[in-house]
């Protein structure tokens, strides 16, 4: 009995571990698999470059994020997979117009022949597509993400004599194209610009120049961009000369599990 219980306990576990095989129903937009922002999946045999993966996800206009898709561990447990060569590509909800596209990672982090594709969503609604092919002639197992890459900033102040700096860093060696935001305390766009910040380059941005103060006194920022998860990194740093006092505040990602 204590020999069937264990070997019970395994087959359960080995079940657990095994990744989901979607191909066999999500090989079009129209039968495209549900993907949570944060969510992670795993497409099984793409046998090559005529086989897909369909998957959709839920965008917001103006947010961004990325996209990939990866080569499985999964595959290494199957003989005869390579480390693959995938393609990911992102539709609008009518699945035929493009938002972006990559076929090998050549930005930071790198990835050789793995694919990640970063984008701000478009106003054109809330469904978005993410196909997985591959260039390999061999079957190979992928893992496909979507993450969202928005940043957050609780605060900014700029009433009186006050000044409100955004210090935004490229973290990576390539350049980043972004859009900043200043929201009212009602959530209101009230500001905004955008750029783009060379690779290793940096920036800072006073809310004054884009902001009313005498309407908009303090309120919330956030950034979008095409880089990376943590291609910038950024905080906001609120001073009064007069009086010295000073804060800072944070930017932050939502992270999605």
């Amino acid at each position: 009995m204590r020999f069937l219980h264990r070997g019970f306990l395994v087959s359960i576990g080995l079940l657990l571990l095994a990744p989901v095989d979607l191909l066999a129903q999500n090989v079009s937009s129209g039968t495209a698999a549900h993907l949570t922002i944060g969510q992670q999946a795993v497409v099984q045999d793409l046998a090559n470059s005529a086989s897909q993966g369909w998957f959709d996800f839920q965008p917001r206009a103006g947010r961004s994020y990325c996209a990939s898709v990866t080569f499985s561990m999964m595959s290494r447990f199957a003989s005869g997979m390579t480390q693959g060569d995938p393609v990911v590509t992102v539709f609008q909800g009518d699945g035929t117009t493009v938002v972006a596209s990559n076929d090998d990672i050549a930005t930071e982090p790198d990835a050789d022949l793995q694919s990640r594709a970063c984008f701000i969503w478009p106003a054109v609604g809330n469904t978005g597509f993410i196909r997985a092919t591959q260039l390999s002639t061999v079957a190979n197992s992928y893992d496909v993400r979507i993450i969202e890459t928005t940043m957050f900033c609780p605060w900014f102040f700029i009433s009186g004599d006050y000044n409100a700096f955004t210090l935004i860093r490229n973290t990576t060696d390539s350049s980043v194209n972004f859009t900043v935001n200043w929201r009212n305390s009602g959530g209101t766009i009230v500001g905004t610009t955008g750029g783009s910040l060379a690779g290793n380059g940096n920036t800072a941005l006073n809310a004054r120049t884009f902001v009313n103060p005498a309407t908009t006194p303090n309120g919330s920022i956030e950034i979008v961009h095409d880089g990376s998860e943590d291609a910038l990194k950024a905080s906001t740093t609120t001073l009064s000369a007069t009086t010295g006092l000073g804060f800072d505040a944070l930017f932050e990602q939502r992270r999605s599990q």
